[in-house]
């Protein structure tokens, strides 16, 4: 899943790696670890603050997260 940040950036979740990466307009990746190991993030949106919303996949529980990232 792909995220459009308000920025330009785009924003993707890496469900194996469990990390967020963010891709600048410039074409710079930035990888962020998750802080719940083995979470499966899946989904993701970019708030109006550019905060960032995903889901977290827990064995068969679905659990939403918000992760602010300090630029």
């Amino acid at each position: 899943m792909v995220s459009l940040g308000n920025n330009g950036d785009l924003w993707f979740t890496e469900w194996m790696g469990n990390k967020i990466g963010q891709i600048t307009v410039q074409g710079m990746i930035t990888e962020y670890s998750i802080p719940t190991e083995h979470a499966e993030p899946h989904g993701i949106a970019i708030g109006d603050s550019g905060d960032i919303g995903f889901r977290e996949r827990m064995q068969s529980n679905w659990t939403p997260r918000h992760l602010i990232i300090a630029v």
